[in-house]
């Protein structure tokens, strides 16, 4: 079973310097009675990093915010809110593409080649979760992602999807296929 309410804690230390930085307030904000999630304790982790640094990356002023609740049938749910540059919503179903960057890479002012958020959507689908984001060009975004109640993950039986698969068939020069 994973103690979100300690993960998130963890995660956000290790983010506090980037926060400082930056000037930005990095948050929490969990209810006292949350269960714990029966998981795999380093997807989940790898999914609360990639977000919260997206969000830091891409919040010039403000605050990031992590919210951990439990929706409807025991889902367990947690939201990354950022107050920062947003994406306008012809983008909002791209993103999730790899090598899909909002910003062209021309003009990139943040490091990146557009993985993280596929790699974030496929660690969610290996977990049976969903993902979504509302965002608001100007004001913000808002990644949420719901986590069934699950069942425990027995050690050597890790729920890790193929990370490769969502690369491009032809991405190291071959077919994946052969």
């Amino acid at each position: 079973p994973i103690d979100l309410t300690a993960m998130v804690a963890v995660v956000l230390a290790e983010w506090q310097e980037t926060a400082e930085q930056k000037f930005l307030t990095l948050q929490a904000h969990v209810p006292p009675d949350l269960p714990p999630l029966l998981s795999d304790p380093l997807l989940v982790r790898l999914i609360l990093v990639n977000l919260i640094g997206n969000a830091l990356k891409y919040t010039q002023h403000g605050s990031v915010t992590v919210t951990l609740s439990l929706g409807d049938m025991g889902r367990h749910v947690m939201a990354i809110s950022d107050t920062g540059q947003g994406i306008a919503e012809p983008h909002l179903t791209e993103i999730f593409e790899p090598f899909m960057q909002v910003e062209p890479i021309m003009q990139k002012h943040a490091a990146g080649v557009g993985l993280g958020l596929a790699l974030v959507k496929q660690m969610v689908q290996a977990l049976a979760g969903r993902i979504v984001v509302d965002s608001e060009l100007g004001k913000g975004s808002t990644f949420q992602v719901v986590l069934p109640p699950g069942q425990p993950i027995t050690a050597g039986e890790p729920a890790e999807p193929d990370m490769l698969q969502c690369l491009p068939a032809n991405f190291m020069g071959t077919d994946a296929g052969g």
